[in-house]
């Protein structure tokens, strides 16, 4: 029987230790893992379960050293031994115990510290694209990373303005010609960050070359099939042979039917703004190039993306493949069609009454000069007036910006040599556009491709001049015709 008591009280230990002190304890972590005396009293009942050892096994054998060594012939000093001794060991062990109580809980305290509130993201959130009618974006997501965030990447693709810019245009790092049609493709990241997104683009035409507006680094577009090499041979004037090797400068039209673009790292929540140069060819004359190279200027009917993007699971890296086209629309009616940033310009604030004048600004240095549409809005409500400004794509854009921020005063005054008076009929005597007060902000309407320093030098020199600055441009131009969209 008294064995059986044995196993069972054994057993029962085993029961206690390995099962029911760890379910209690994670079911009452406010009684266990959150007291901050369960940790102290352990030790001391520990401490007061050892000190009989202690007093019975240590003291007794350094009582009879110090009587053995000292007592017989100094007891006294003995005695002050044993008494310092004990003294130094008891202040010890109880400076030890405190300064592991204060540790203890500074360790409680940073554990059950809260949270700090999540930082607000530095780069505002780009805004949707508008649906597309052609095949959406096709992934296949791996079955180990359902539980996490999944990786989406969309494509959106439009055409501009069917004007052809100006010969020698820099737009997006590319000399634009008038041959050249303007085609956007965006890629919108989504809340997972990807590397290596690696695709081939083609349209139904050529593609003479392929920018970008978003200045973001890592971004590289090339010629899927890049020309054999070549070189002009010849002699110099000594009559020495020479060779030039024929390379095209960066900028410059390096035609293909399908471009390679990589973008090796996009950071989550991010926009690339990809801008590609269409130009229409025509087709081969009997295996030979044909008379005329160039076919009359035409705007694409589809675009056609295939690749794939990397995420990091953590512990290898996931491919995902990447698949889109779209047809364009030939023939948009006037209220589905996405509006111009020029039409924007135009319609915006399109509550109040406004004056609108034109102006060229001329280069000091060359004489070049860019057309500026100006308009005077006035809100005789809020008896205050303000500038817009619409610029065209030009090299001479940043310059025409910092002219406007320096002679805002001029062209009010430009505006002040025309009056106009608003009068209601509670009114007894009507209000002048010039009693309006200027409010001090300018918008500046433009697709030119301005860098973030340019933009941040613009807002400080307008600043400086008592002027509020807001440019708007391609993103402010995809967000609205967004919002017509829906």
């Amino acid at each position: 029987m008294r064995k059986a008591l044995e196993i069972l009280s054994a057993v029962g230990s085993i029961v206690l230790n390995g099962i029911v002190l760890p379910v209690l304890i994670e079911q009452y972590p406010e009684y266990f893992k959150d007291n901050r005396w369960i940790l102290p009293i352990c030790l001391l009942v520990s401490a007061a379960l050892c000190l009989p050892l202690i007093l019975d096994y240590l003291l007794p054998p350094f009582f009879r050293w110090a009587a053995r060594r000292i007592g017989g012939s100094r007891p006294v000093m003995a005695w002050t031994l044993v008494v310092i001794c004990g003294a130094t060991l008891g202040a010890g062990t109880f400076a030890a115990g405190y300064w592991l109580l204060l540790k203890h809980e500074r360790h409680l305290a940073a554990k059950h510290r809260p949270e700090p509130p999540p930082l607000p993201l530095a780069i505002p959130e780009e805004p949707q694209l508008p649906p597309l009618t052609g095949p959406s974006v096709q992934q296949r997501k791996p079955e180990s990373l359902m539980h996490h965030t999944q990786p989406s990447v969309t494509f959106g693709a439009y055409l501009q303005p069917d004007e052809p810019y100006i010969d020698g245009t820099l737009l997006a790092g590319i000399v634009w010609q008038k041959q050249f049609v303007d085609v956007r493709l965006d890629i919108v990241n989504g809340a997972v960050p990807i590397q290596n997104l690696d695709f081939l683009v083609g349209l139904d035409t050529s593609v003479a070359s392929v920018g970008q507006i978003s200045q973001l680094p890592g971004i590289t577009a090339f010629p899927a099939n890049a020309p054999p090499a070549a070189w002009l041979q010849g002699t110099d004037l000594n009559g020495n042979p020479v060779s030039v090797p024929m390379t095209p400068a960066p900028g410059m039209m390096q035609t293909a039917p399908v471009y390679r673009v990589n973008c090796s790292a996009i950071f989550a929540n991010t926009v690339i703004h990809l801008v590609i140069a269409s130009i229409a060819l025509n087709p081969p004359e009997n295996g030979q190039l044909p008379k005329q190279l160039f076919a009359p200027r035409r705007s694409p009917e589809f675009i056609r993306v295939t690749g794939s993007y990397e995420t990091d699971s953590g512990n290898s890296l996931q491919k995902h493949p990447v698949e889109f086209s779209y047809r364009f629309a030939q023939a948009p009616s006037a209220t589905a069609r996405p509006l111009t940033l020029e039409e924007m310009f135009k319609s915006d604030f399109s509550g109040g009454n406004k004056w609108s004048l034109s102006a060229t600004y001329r280069s000091a240095t060359d004489g070049t000069t860019v057309p500026i549409e100006e308009q005077m809005h006035l809100d005789y409500q809020g008896y205050s007036r303000f500038l817009s400004f619409y610029l065209p794509v030009s090299t001479l854009t940043y310059e025409a910006c910092l002219w406007i921020g320096d002679h805002s005063s001029d062209i009010i005054g430009q505006f002040d040599k025309n009056e106009v008076i608003s009068r209601d009929a509670t009114q007894p005597h009507g209000t002048s556009d010039k009693e309006l007060k200027f409010s001090g902000r300018v918008f500046i309407y433009t697709l030119s491709d301005l860098t973030l320093a340019q933009q941040a030098e613009l807002e400080q020199r307008y600043r400086a001049n008592g002027l509020a600055l807001e440019i708007r441009g391609l993103t402010y131009m995809s967000f609205t015709n967004l919002q017509r969209a829906h």
